[in-house]
Order: structure tokens, then sequence, then C-alpha cells
């Protein structure tokens, strides 16, 4: 998905992405800190690219169980750049079907609303 030279400068990019930073911002820290010129649009291809893998990676065929004896859920609330910084709750559901077997981990964004 991603180059190894857009690896290095991915995991940075969308650490200060998810802190609520906007692309001209990272690129200003990525000079400053790093010492790389990084351009606004390219910043914003990485963060691309990674939605993109989180969104194959949320729509891929999971098969569930028809029980759950064990469910934890645990919700946070993070800054969520959409047009402008709003709160969102992100809701994390572990499951385990049985004793021994897997646990099936679902990650959720609420939807604005």
């Amino acid at each position: 998905m991603l180059g190894s030279g857009a690896k290095h400068q991915a995991k940075p990019t969308i650490s200060l992405i998810a802190k609520g930073l906007t692309t001209g911002e990272v690129a200003a820290h990525l000079q400053e800190v790093y010492g790389v010129q990084v351009s606004k649009d390219h910043i914003s291809s990485i963060t691309d690219r990674v939605m993109e893998g989180m969104t194959e990676w949320c729509n891929r065929q999971r098969p569930l169980n028809s029980v759950y004896p064990f469910i934890f859920i645990d919700c946070i609330h993070v800054k969520i750049r959409d047009g402008q910084v709003v709160n969102r709750p992100i809701y994390v559901a572990l499951a385990t079907a049985c004793p021994g077997l897997s646990p099936t981990k679902v990650t959720a964004v609420a939807a604005p609303g």
C-alpha cells in the first residue's frame, strides 16, 4: 500500500493528523523537526491511502458466531476533522465466542448527529 519512504513519513503524519493538526501544520512540523519538505497534497495522499486500507479492513467478510458469552465494550471521545474539528465517540467491542478461541474485535466511529 505505501512505499518504504512513504511508510517513514506516514507514521508521524498520521499521528499529527490524529491530534487535529491541519495538513499545513503537519508540513511545517515535518520541516522543522525532520528537515523534510512535504507538500500538503502529499500529506493528504498519505492519509487517504491509510483511510483506504482501514476501509478495506473494515469491509472484509468476517462471519460472526451466534453466541458471544463474553463481551467488553468501551468508548473514547476524540477530535476528528470533518470540515471542522468535532468530538466523536469511537466504540470498541471485544467479544470471545468460547474460552480458548481468538477474540473478535470491532471498532466503529459514530456517525455525526
